[in-house]
């Protein structure tokens, strides 16, 4: 015997019962062979793949579990970390957001919706209703509503670059300063029954056809729109926004 610590290879785990088996395995270690009874049996295991020192069974499971305790502290922090930061996340997310999840998921009755600057750009809206919908701001760029319903929706300001409008309802949709570079499916009818496309910005063959048959269509609007639709009045005057309002324009 060299004094060396030698491998003996014996399991000193008990293989009978399933609460034995979650015990860590544990190696008997030679110099136990030196030992006074008295001062019990020398065992060595790994913890997290690092081989340990000799040491006696119970200090060898006193630091075993000491050291999973540890590392089970820390995933739990770790995980509640994370899921804090979700719910930060999720509270930061806005209605609009929340609802553009929702729309890229399938939803598709928006009738009256608040989407004042979602980001809808290349969106699935095919058969949508955005009927009387604030979209004022949003990004509709290469959005497909084939067959939409965008009936007196507030366009403001809206991308329609590249979108695809063949067979939408146009009729009464607000389309000051709305880009409509490139966008496919319009005609004649349905320019015809928007109600304005003062400042927007169209293809020109388009605006030509808009200059020659509708110019009031490019005139500056004067009726109001008031809780998702337009008011009564033709002849009124929107009132001055607040400060905040300016923001949203």
């Amino acid at each position: 015997m060299t004094g060396k610590t030698i491998v003996f290879g014996i399991l000193l785990t008990s293989l009978v019962g399933a609460k034995d088996l979650e015990k860590p395995k544990m190696y008997l270690c030679a110099d136990s062979a030196t030992q006074a009874p008295s001062k019990g049996k020398l065992v060595y295991g790994y913890i997290g793949e690092k081989k340990t020192e000799c040491m006696s069974e119970y200090g060898f499971l006193a630091l075993y579990n000491q050291t999973m305790f540890e590392r089970d502290s820390a995933s739990r922090a770790l995980d509640k970390k994370q899921a804090m930061e979700r719910a930060k996340a999720a509270a930061a997310q806005s209605p609009v957001d929340t609802l553009v999840e929702t729309i890229r998921a399938g939803k598709r009755d928006l009738e009256a919706c608040d989407l004042m600057k979602a980001d809808l750009a290349r969106a699935d809206l095919r058969g949508a209703n955005l009927a009387s919908a604030d979209l004022r701001h949003a990004d509709l760029s290469g959005a497909d509503l084939s067959g939409a319903s965008l009936e007196v929706a507030f366009l403001k300001k809206a991308n329609l670059s590249g979108a695809n409008l063949t067979d939408a309802n146009l009729k009464g949709a607000y389309l000051t300063q709305a880009d409509l570079t490139g966008a496919k499916g319009l005609t004649n009818e349905s320019l015809k029954d928007v109600h304005n496309l003062y400042k927007a910005k169209l293809d020109p063959e388009v605006l030509a056809f808009v200059q020659a048959e509708m110019p009031e269509k490019l005139k500056e609007p004067k009726k109001c729109w008031e809780n998702n639709r337009w008011s009564d009045n033709d002849d009124c005057t929107p009132r001055k926004p607040s400060i905040q309002e300016e923001g949203r324009e």
